[in-house]
């Protein structure tokens, strides 16, 4: 259980990382989602750790960073299609397939 919920933990850390690194516009909704397939590819315990992260994430950025609601909810989208795609994961289907629907123009293949 310990193992499930670092992983999920580094999931979003690595995802965040890798989305200030590729400073590529309209990016943000993709690593959403692919930050939450991966901590649900970890199973209950990845699933439940994403939905916390995620709706705390989208919480402060509506209420604090004043973000607009309609953006917040096309967030909470991606991140649900992220889990459930995540937590159905099989047959070497990547996070980065799953989420391809949200991959901006422009971001490097090594993402």
């Amino acid at each position: 259980m310990i193992i499930e919920m670092n992983a999920a933990y580094l999931d979003f850390i690595n995802n965040y990382i890798d989305m200030q690194a590729a400073n590529t516009k309209n990016s943000d909704k993709y690593f959403h989602c692919k930050a939450n397939c991966e901590a649900a590819s970890h199973g209950a315990i990845g699933y439940t750790i994403s939905i916390g992260i995620s709706e705390i994430r989208e919480i402060s950025d509506e209420y604090i960073k004043k973000d607009s609601a309609e953006d917040c909810n096309a967030d909470r989208a991606a991140n649900d299609y992220g889990r459930r795609g995540g937590s159905r994961k099989s047959n070497g289907v990547s996070c980065q397939q799953i989420c391809d629907k949200y991959r901006p123009n422009g971001l490097p293949s090594n993402y």
